[in-house]
């Protein structure tokens, strides 16, 4: 889920990404950021279910996706779980 707001006066800083990898299944990319607070803040959500969809993307068009999902952030680490 996705934070709804962050609390004043709380900044972001590093990023990470996590990945639940999967053809058949939802795909699915969350952007997580730390705050100055400590809590990690879940600001940016993906999410693709072919099935419902009617559509099967393949690798590469998973990686353009995630290329894009990305572009505004440094992750300091990308966690995928296949």
């Amino acid at each position: 889920m996705v934070a709804n707001s962050i609390p004043d006066g709380v900044q972001l800083t590093k990023s990470l990404i996590s990945v639940d990898y999967s053809i058949y299944h939802p795909m699915v990319f969350e952007k997580w950021q730390l705050g100055t607070n400590r809590v990690w803040y879940c600001t940016d959500l993906y999410y693709f279910y072919g099935s419902k969809a009617q559509i099967q993307k393949d690798g590469q068009q998973y990686a353009n996706d995630f290329d894009a999902f990305c572009r505004d952030v440094n992750p300091v680490v990308i966690v995928i779980d296949s």
